[in-house]
């Protein structure tokens, strides 16, 4: 099929090529570009994603359930693809993704199932998991803030209060995610983090940060720590030993909206990258109130 349009794009350490073979594929990549910092890269991208609205037919399902790709889904990859062995993973906003282990071309469809909420964009989040898991990292529920340089992630449970706490941090820090971000193994067993979207802003629930901007997904930050968020009626920043790190870091790995589908196989991988997190990376409860300068006490972790 003829490529209408094209998009390269980094994702944190991932390069991934968006290629539109329709209308709907040439809107979404409008749309990211609308949304989204695109950075380009040099060198061969880790994902070739193949764009298109196809609605499956009653025959073209039991072809995927027998593991087969239909002749519609086949003739949008390179003819020696595979036809057997796909795996695929789709979300509420009505996006399916096939992957395969033996290529780095993959399907990125639009409306073969419905369509709980209409995303203003939309990024293929079960390849950014299994790409990333490879690499040692995973997709963490928290936020990403940076200071002079240096990164840290504000993590809490759902409703725990880690966007409201973002959005009244001073101006001197800068906000590049308060919902998502990759985060993997760097050199010098540093780690390193990047944004991602707003789960909630993608649903039309809600609306970005003002200080958040486009989304700039290809930001790459050296982490300085992590902060578990608890509402308190004082503000206290207090470390957490890795023991006692770990299964809160691996939950909060686990419990991203996006990954909910995908979590059950990478669970394990999961598991040890929370446990390298633990072990290599300060980690601290971040008593916080309503009301208190919380980043005060997250200011001495940036400047030690």
């Amino acid at each position: 099929m003829e490529i209408l349009g094209e998009l390269r794009l980094t994702i944190g350490p991932l390069h991934y090529v968006f290629q539109a073979q329709d209308a709907w594929g040439e809107e979404t990549l409008e749309r990211l570009r609308a949304h989204v910092v695109c950075v380009d890269f040099s060198g061969p991208p880790q994902r070739v994603l193949h764009l298109a609205s196809l609605a499956m037919t009653v025959e073209e399902n039991a072809h995927i359930n027998r593991n087969q790709l239909p002749d519609r889904f086949a003739d949008l990859l390179p003819e020696d693809s595979p036809r057997q062995g796909w795996q695929l993973a789709g979300d509420e906003t009505g996006y399916l993704a096939f992957r395969h282990p033996a290529t780095r071309h993959a399907l990125w469809i639009f409306g073969a199932i419905p369509a709980e909420y209409r995303a203003p964009f939309q990024l293929p989040w079960p390849l950014l998991l299994e790409d990333i898991v490879v690499m040692g990292g995973g997709i963490l529920h928290g936020g990403l803030i940076v200071k002079k340089g240096k990164g840290l992630i504000l993590t809490a449970p759902p409703g725990g209060g880690k966007t409201t706490a973002i959005a009244r941090l001073p101006s001197d820090w800068q906000v590049l995610a308060d919902d998502a971000c990759l985060v993997w193994p760097g050199d010098g067993g540093l780690f390193l983090a990047s944004p991602l979207p707003t789960w909630s802003v993608l649903l039309g629930r809600g609306e970005a940060l003002p200080a958040i901007g486009r989304w700039q997904v290809g930001t790459i930050v050296t982490m300085s720590g992590i902060i578990f968020l608890r509402k308190r009626d004082t503000d206290q920043l207090s470390p957490l030993p890795a023991l006692q790190a770990l299964p809160v870091l691996h939950q909060a790995l686990c419990e991203h909206p996006r990954v909910v589908a995908n979590r059950i196989p990478h669970r394990t991988r999961l598991f040890d990258v929370a446990r390298c997190l633990s072990k290599g990376m300060p980690v601290w409860w971040l008593d916080a109130t309503l009301d208190g300068e919380f980043w005060e006490g997250l200011a001495t972790i940036i400047s030690d």
